[in-house]
């Protein structure tokens, strides 16, 4: 089971360098047993980092957290650079491919974090995912793929991820395709709360695994 952990930081605006330069001390993940990759960047509507990352199995994920997490953090000096973290963990539950040909990912890179919380119909959930969400996502211009997470602690929270090559091309999914499919699937009909934001990427934060799971 995949495992991918969701960190939210809340960082003042003249912290934000010391945070961007301390995140690469977490480049020592690649070398960890179980980890698939991790990504982040800066929230646009709030003076948040938020770093995505993937573990083979919860069983890795605790084994990192035992073993080296501590001495990476702290030699970091990452704690001084933020007020508020939050820290969420999620199995992942279905795969949004891309249908389109591929893209050049761009300097304004971004992905898509959307909270779907209070879920009272999983059912219908996978059945709107895999017969309208991923359809149509798929096709949008400029989606480079994704997948829809399940929280381990919340089991009716969930959190569709998305990548996409550039914030042009997210807000024209946004601004012309996401509003009439949220209307033909009534979404409020079962889904308690949704919320979410555009993260821009930032390259740097990329860590690749020396050797990536099946």
């Amino acid at each position: 089971m995949t495992v991918f952990k969701i960190v939210t930081c809340q960082v003042n605006k003249n912290q934000q360098q010391d945070f961007s330069t301390s995140q690469l001390s977490w480049r020592q993940l690649s070398q960890c047993e179980g980890f698939g990759g991790q990504f982040g960047g800066w929230s646009q509507t709030d003076e948040q980092a938020i770093v995505v990352g993937a573990w083979q199995s919860q069983e890795h994920v605790a084994a990192f957290m035992e073993s080296v997490h501590d001495k990476i953090f702290l030699k970091s000096g990452q704690r001084d650079t933020y007020t508020n973290c939050d820290v969420e963990y999620f199995e992942k539950f279905i795969d949004i491919p891309s249908s389109c040909d591929k893209y050049e990912i761009e300097s304004d890179s971004v992905f898509r974090i959307a909270y779907c919380r209070g879920v009272q119909d999983i059912e219908r959930l996978v059945a709107d995912q895999h017969n309208v969400w991923n359809v149509h996502m798929g096709q949008a211009a400029g989606m480079l793929g994704g997948c829809v997470l399940r929280s381990l602690k919340q089991r009716n929270d969930f959190v569709v991820l998305t990548h996409w090559s550039s914030r042009g091309h997210h807000e024209n999914y946004r601004n012309v395709i996401f509003p009439k499919l949220k209307l033909q699937l009534s979404l409020d009909e079962y889904i308690g709360g949704l919320s979410g934001c555009i993260v821009l990427q930032v390259n740097a934060w990329i860590v690749a695994p020396n050797k990536m799971f099946t």
